[in-house]
């Protein structure tokens, strides 16, 4: 893997619009993808609930705290990984 072409995507999605939305709708799409997995596994083990509901759950969930990191230009990754991190594509002066 490149991390180089990584880097130059994620580059290209801050500016280019058209590539942000794209973006979404993939985020979006394997959001559904993991509820529809998670549902179909609640089912199996006789814990049935499904896809919206886990999907109105997880929004249900998020904190004020959470919105105003998001909100607040923190990103995404800060919601999704419980704080701070820096991409794992760039490396700091400290390494």
């Amino acid at each position: 893997m490149s991390t180089d072409n990584i880097r130059t995507f994620l580059d290209k999605a801050s500016t280019d619009s058209a590539l942000q939305a794209q973006v979404a709708e993939a985020y979006r799409a394997a959001q559904q993808a993991t509820a529809e997995a998670l549902a179909q596994l609640s089912t199996e083990t006789d814990t049935p609930f499904t896809a919206d509901e886990f999907l109105a759950a997880q929004t249900a969930e998020i904190s004020e705290k959470d919105l105003e990191g998001v909100a607040g230009g923190a990103g995404l990754g800060n919601f999704l990984h419980g704080g701070p991190r820096r991409p794992a594509y760039r490396q700091s002066s400290e390494e």
